[in-house]
């Protein structure tokens, strides 16, 4: 099959090439990447594969990661680029890799030079970073193997490079390595710079991991240039290192969003030969303090993380188990350390994930999870009631004979009005039950309300709050007793109550019709609204997005409540979220950014503050993507109803609030407004012509055929049409009017391009591209693209219908018909040369229009109307013939060739149609004039058309 492009020039090496123009270029670098898919090198960028089209269309994406660049292809040897350059570097920084203006430049930098693909031929004189394998031989010199060549060592030379030669006798191949920068201790590696240092590896149950300067990081892959990536080892902590060899390491530029772990990332270093000088010396976390810690009270409650004083109950549980008492909580011995100072406890509870350190009797440490149920605080109470009487002289054994009623009942403390419950800790407070809509049982407690979610034993019951996404709990026993859940609410109370939380939002203080103002020196409150200016700034993409602070932030939903925007911060693994209401008005989310201080100078859009003022689009001016413009737009209704507006020729309908796109269907152009006739073009280009002689909206709008029929040329039957110029013909149409025919090819029907009769056609072979554009039914404009295939010897011309011709209405003295009787067999009528009168010429001296009769007619049918309909247009022809001036003739021969002669043509029968419903566009022969080149043909010869 035949794959030549049209107009598609030749790539040099030294060009850069424009993006959607198609390119004809060496023979293109198909391979497969590491899991066996097609991949494709254009220019030192990589492609993999997209999607193929049936027109044999390839599309390819960069392989890099939020890389929109694209490439299309068709064979070996055509290509063309997408609109988006490459955000990323180049494997070389020579001007004949680039592929845009735009593409980003590899910085010379001999300490961080390009990785060498496998199978990519170097280039001489060029720095790569590559995998070096340096052994010993038998006579024990160093010796280096590179791609299977080996080399011997030569002399050592400047800046720590040293030169190699091939081993091989008479082989001149040298390389020149140069060892990366040695990272000192003390030094802060760069970011996507590599370093020589020594690496320290370990193995854990998951595999082996990688320790450096106090941080474990996991593997996760190895590329085909033997670079591994390793992850750090901490939950949604970003940042990674790559290695490479033995001793060459880099780091990326996400920073880690936690603490050094010290030590404590050493567990393994038994396993591992040296740890670095600059970590030898840091203490645990867990490590003995100097002094003792402090003592613990009774009413004092521990708080996480820190060493306390307090005497410790030891026991032995149900299964003779060592167990430990503290706070009203038990726990049951994990592990202990070899050294034996430290032992680790652990809730017994299944779904408890709170522990405990102790050391020695008096010595605790408490975790910062807390226990996800209640105290035994019955049982402990009981316990220590029985230790006090066995501290008193034995008496543990007169209080057990005694009766029940001597031992005084203990329950939890009140609950006081203006005291905030801890969370954990039962109370007495009188419980207040009612009923919701649904008519189920739910409990009112401090201004919050609480539906039941599970029944326990002993009368115990679990409550949630009523809230959507609110995991508050209350666990009641009886009626008198209440215990708060470890969570807060998200939401502020009714009325004037006292918090149920030490987190609780204030609903009473802040109204969220008018907030408070937020000053640029104080810090934010969680889950509170404030009135603050808004700024807002577009993406790389195209997307708009938020600014705070200097935190860039990307909508993630939009909120229940009318008129709100939730925003989450655009870096990745950061779970700060705010919601907005408006221009002014911004509720700040549950948690602070987990990353790097705020980027400063971030662009400010026309709805904040400091914004600027979008220029007035000129008539003859053609917009920038991405930017905003002032411009009068119509706003219209389709025949559904739905609103939508014109511009420069083009239609679009709405798609949501303020995007619009082009009505014609497969068109990507869209359209972006704002406020009032504020508009931004987005960066498609129109697929179509435009409707009317307008200015363009894109670089790369489909051009406008500027069609006037009075000066389309008429095509000859012995004449070669040009690709891309509209011709005057008749086209015969299918009795489905789904197919045409012309000079023995047929088309069907693709779509319809406008109202005004426009419709493309395309050859319904498989396998052949050719199409056609029609206008009416005398109206032709070829492709560029030839026919694939030879011309079909039955045409569908042979079924077309021929529509009879209708007389036009009204009595015009030009058009009036002259009834003389003539033979039957006389039905051809002799166009000779024409000419128009001295008015005509000037206001129309391009065409001259011949009407027909349009009253229906059958076919060979010997009527005396036919030959009344061929007087007609004789008489006509004498009227007109008798108004050319002498002097016009005169010249005319003078010149040897007819102003408007028409050569001498046998049309097929019935191949003229006249369009029956569009009765003000009669049918139109068209005789060229002077100017244009037509064949010279004799002045004698005439034209003759058959009249049905």
């Amino acid at each position: 099959m035949n794959y030549q492009q049209p107009n598609a020039p030749f790539l040099h090496d030294w060009e850069i090439p424009q993006t959607s123009q198609w390119y004809t270029v060496p023979t293109l670098q198909y391979a497969q990447n590491s899991r066996g898919r097609p991949c494709v090198m254009f220019r030192g960028h990589r492609y993999r594969f997209q999607t193929r089209t049936a027109s044999f269309l390839a599309y390819w994406r960069c392989f890099k990661e939020k890389c929109m660049a694209s490439l299309c292809t068709r064979g070996n040897h055509w290509a063309k680029l997408g609109p988006q350059p490459h955000r990323h570097a180049r494997v070389t920084n020579d001007i004949s890799q680039k592929t845009n203006a735009g593409d980003s430049d590899t910085v010379n930098d001999p300490d961080n030079p390009p990785l060498l693909m496998e199978g990519q031929e170097p280039i001489p004189k060029k720095w790569y970073t590559a995998p070096l394998r340096i052994f010993q031989n038998k006579r024990g010199t160093t010796n280096l193997n590179f791609r299977g060549y080996i080399y011997f060592k030569g002399r050592p030379g400047r800046n720590d490079t040293c030169s190699w030669t091939c081993s091989r006798f008479k082989c001149r191949s040298k390389l020149v390595t140069h060892q990366p920068t040695v990272l000192e201790s003390n030094q802060v590696p760069k970011p996507s710079t590599w370093y020589y240092v020594e690496l320290q590896y370990a193995k854990n149950s998951n595999g082996s991991i990688l320790l450096f300067r106090g941080y474990r990081y996991d593997r996760q892959k190895l590329f085909p240039d033997a670079v591994i990536s390793w992850k750090c080892s901490e939950r949604d902590c970003p940042a990674m290192v790559f290695t490479l060899g033995e001793n060459c390491l880099k780091i990326k530029s996400h920073a880690h969003n936690h603490a050094c772990l010290g030590n404590k990332a050493m567990v393994f270093s038994k396993k591992v030969s040296q740890l670095a000088p600059q970590y030898q010396n840091v203490q645990p976390a867990l490590q003995a303090p100097s002094k003792p810690p402090p003592l613990l009270h009774d009413h004092q409650t521990p708080m996480p993380s820190i060493w306390y004083t307090v005497p410790l109950k030891f026991f032995r549980n149900k299964v003779s188990k060592l167990s430990v008492r503290f706070h009203g909580h038990e726990y049951n011995m994990e592990k202990k350390t070899r050294s034996g100072d430290t032992v680790t406890w652990i809730c017994p509870k299944p779904a408890c994930s709170s522990f405990i350190i102790t050391r020695g009797k008096d010595q605790v440490w408490l975790c910062p999870r807390l226990h996800n149920h209640a105290p035994s605080v019955f049982r402990a109470l009981r316990v220590k009631q029985s230790d006090q009487k066995l501290a008193d002289g034995g008496q543990a054994q007169k209080a057990s004979t005694a009766p029940k009623q001597s031992v005084p009942k203990i329950g939890p403390p009140v609950l006081q009005p203006d005291e905030i419950p801890q969370v954990g800790r039962w109370y007495t407070v009188k419980l207040e039950y009612t009923k919701n809509r649904q008519g189920f049982r739910c409990i009112t407690f401090r201004g919050h309300r609480y539906n039941c979610e599970t029944v326990k034993a002993n009368d115990a019951f679990s409550w949630r709050c009523y809230k959507t996404k609110c995991m508050a709990l209350l666990n009641t026993q009886r009626d008198d007793r209440l215990m708060v859940g470890p969570h807060a609410h998200t939401h502020p109370r009714f009325g004037s109550h006292q918090k149920t939380h030490e987190r609780d939002v204030d609903g009473e203080t802040v109204d969220p019709e008018n907030p408070p103002p937020l000053p640029d020196d104080q810090e934010p409150s969680f889950r509170t609204w404030y009135t603050v200016p808004l700024r807002f700034f577009e993406s790389k993409r195209g997307k708009r997005n938020l600014s705070f602070r200097g935190y860039g932030f990307h909508v993630s939903r939009t909120a229940r409540l009318a008129g709100t925007i939730g925003w989450t911060c655009s870096r990745q693994g950061c779970t700060c979220r705010v919601i907005t209401r408006g221009v002014d008005k911004l509720w700040y989310g549950p948690n602070n950014h987990n990353h790097g201080g705020p980027r400063r100078g971030r662009p400010v859009s026309s709805v904040g503050e400091g914004a600027a003022e979008p220029s007035i689009l000129q008539a003859d001016q053609i917009p920038v993507p991405r930017t905003w413009y002032k411009a009068d737009l119509q706003y219209t209704t389709t025949r559904g109803g739905d609103r939508c507006f014109v511009f420069r020729g083009h239609r679009y309908n709405l798609v949501s609030e303020n995007t619009w796109r082009c009505a014609e269907q497969t068109c990507p152009a869209l359209m972006y407004t704002r406020a009032v006739n504020e508009i931004r073009v987005g960066r498609h280009g129109h697929n179509h012509p435009r409707r009317g002689n307008y200015q363009r909206i894109h670089e790369q709008d489909f051009d406008t055929v500027v069609v006037n029929p009075g000066n389309t040329p008429l095509l000859y039957d012995n004449l070669a049409p040009k690709p891309e110029v509209w011709y005057t013909t008749p086209v015969p149409m299918h009795t489905t009017q789904k197919y045409i025919s012309f000079r023995g090819f047929s088309y069907r029907v693709e779509k319809t391009i406008s109202k005004h009769n426009t419709v493309a056609w395309v050859c319904p072979n498989a396998t052949c591209e050719s199409r056609i554009i029609t206008r009416g039914y005398n109206q032709i404009w070829f492709d560029s693209i030839e026919h694939s295939h030879a011309a079909s010897k039955r045409s569908v011309e042979a079924t077309s219908v021929r529509k009879p011709l209708e007389q036009p209405k009204g009595g015009n003295a030009r058009k009036s018909a002259v009834k003389d009787s003539t033979s039957k067999k006389d039905k051809r009528v002799s166009f000779v040369e024409d000419a128009t009168t001295n008015e005509e010429k000037q206001t129309n001296h391009d065409d001259v229009r011949i009407t027909r009769s349009s009253e229906a007619k059958k076919r060979r049918t010997t009527s005396p109307k036919s030959n009344t309909q061929a007087e007609q247009v004789s008489s006509t022809i004498a009227r007109r013939n008798s108004a050319i001036p002498k002097s016009f003739s005169k010249e005319s021969e003078s010149n040897g060739s007819p102003q408007h002669a028409v050569p001498s043509q046998t049309r097929r029968r019935s191949s003229i149609h006249s369009s029956a419903t569009d009765k003000d566009n009669p049918l139109m022969v068209w005789l060229p004039n002077a100017s244009e080149s037509t064949p010279q043909l004799p002045k004698a010869q005439e034209e003759s058309i058959e009249i049905e």
